[in-house]
């Protein structure tokens, strides 16, 4: 039976056999935990952005003064794979960009859409697709 392990950063649970060194096409040295920190720890920094977003949100009079940009229905068409301009052709309206990295092959953009009463959406994009979204408040 194979164990398996939790990611310190995440909590998510890695199978033994990711963990394990793999050689690629160029006779480099892969270590299959790096992958999963990178993940790891933009999920991490994901969470921090959103809660971040939140405290701002019900902080500040909102950069849009005229009416609903995001609403849970848009919310839930936005789909995992998914490019920021489709996103946007959903959500009517450019996002904010909060983040960007450019870290071991991986381009990582967060984008912020807020209503003018606090709630909010976050969206992060990893080489052009969308990976994971976060919302506050939306009706």
């Amino acid at each position: 039976m194979e164990s398996a392990s939790f990611c310190h950063a995440c909590a998510s649970p890695v199978a033994a056999s990711e963990g394990a060194s793999q050689v690629n096409g160029t006779g480099q040295q892969n270590n299959g935990n790096a992958g999963l920190a990178l993940v790891c720890t933009l999920a991490v920094l994901f969470v921090i952005a959103a809660a971040f977003a939140v405290f701002q949100g019900s902080n500040s009079s909102g950069s849009r003064p005229f009416g609903t940009v995001v609403t849970m229905v848009k919310f839930q068409q936005l789909h995992t794979g998914m490019s920021y301009r489709e996103a946007v052709e959903i959500i009517g309206a450019e996002g904010e960009e909060m983040s960007r990295s450019d870290l071991a092959g991986y381009t990582t953009v967060m984008y912020m859409w807020k209503n003018p009463g606090g709630s909010n959406m976050n969206a992060m994009f990893q080489n052009g697709g969308l990976v994971m979204k976060a919302q506050f408040g939306l009706e």
